[in-house]
């Protein structure tokens, strides 16, 4: 994924190393909390998000709002992007950060994460240069309804298409201009994790924590030479199971005329043989 990325900046120790201390400059920007949003099984509890790049405007993914089981955010794309013109390099990080809990008689059985944008490259001279990448780190926190030594899933790295996310001009581009759309995705199942790690479950995942960092980078390349990416569409959606074994209220209530019924027969024999 990043080979393109380490060849166009090899030779360029300029470059490295302001990438190295945008990298190096987390947690410089205040942080942003939503409020707690309901799904229709879940609660999306704890979101928050930190723009890591001096100077970018925040938010960066703004408030989201719950569709279903899915929560929605809406990036500005004004703001959350890397732009470059003529030698200069921009980068911009956005870090979020928030906690997935089940309601009562649910489970988490895959969370996704998916995202999209766009990148524009064009140039008279030089190479123009965009990438997104990201990592996300899961942390199973409760099992059954019942908290656990936290199960920490990290360094996932989401897949990014196309070109993997990385794009160049002398090797995408068939004009001055260039232009497409990209899109990221990652899918979690806990069920398969927790099989992996040897847990024993009766139901399922119950809560988890989540932090996803996303970072793009923006090099015009050369006098003349235009870059940028930026992000337009941020999902963070939960598939959801039932815990096995636990009637509706409507099953309860047949169940109980069946006993009742039951009781009633047995009485009736007992009273014949009397």
């Amino acid at each position: 994924m990043f080979l393109r990325c380490i060849s166009y900046l090899h030779g360029n120790i300029f470059l490295v190393l302001l990438m190295s201390f945008a990298c190096l400059a987390g947690n410089l920007n205040a942080t942003n909390f939503y409020p707690d949003v309901m799904g229709n099984n879940v609660w999306f509890r704890g979101i928050s998000e930190n723009t890591k790049t001096v100077g970018d405007p925040e938010p960066l993914y703004g408030s989201p709002t719950v569709l279903g089981d899915t929560l929605d955010f809406n990036p500005n794309n004004f703001d959350f992007v890397a732009s470059s013109n003529n030698l200069l390099v921009d980068t911009t990080d956005g870090a979020l950060s928030l906690m997935i809990e089940a309601k009562p008689g649910h489970t988490l059985d895959l969370i996704s994460i998916e995202e999209s944008g766009l990148v524009n490259l064009f140039t008279l001279s030089g190479d123009p240069f965009a990438s997104v990448t990201g990592l996300v780190e899961l942390t199973i926190n409760e099992v059954d309804g019942v908290s656990i030594t936290p199960i920490n899933l990290a360094g996932i790295i989401p897949t990014f298409s196309p070109s993997g996310g990385d794009f160049q001009h002398s090797v995408d581009a068939t004009s001055p201009q260039f232009s497409s759309a990209w899109q990221g995705a990652t899918s979690i199942d806990l069920v398969s994790e927790l099989t992996s790690q040897q847990i024993i479950f009766d139901h399922g995942v119950t809560k988890v924590s989540l932090k996803i960092d996303n970072f793009l980078l923006a090099a015009a390349g050369g006098e003349g030479s235009l870059a940028s990416i930026d992000k337009k569409e941020f999902f963070v959606s939960t598939t959801t199971g039932d815990f096995n074994g636990i009637p509706e209220p409507s099953t309860l209530g047949l169940a109980t005329i069946a006993m009742i019924s039951s009781l009633q027969v047995l009485r009736r024999k007992r009273l014949d043989t009397h």
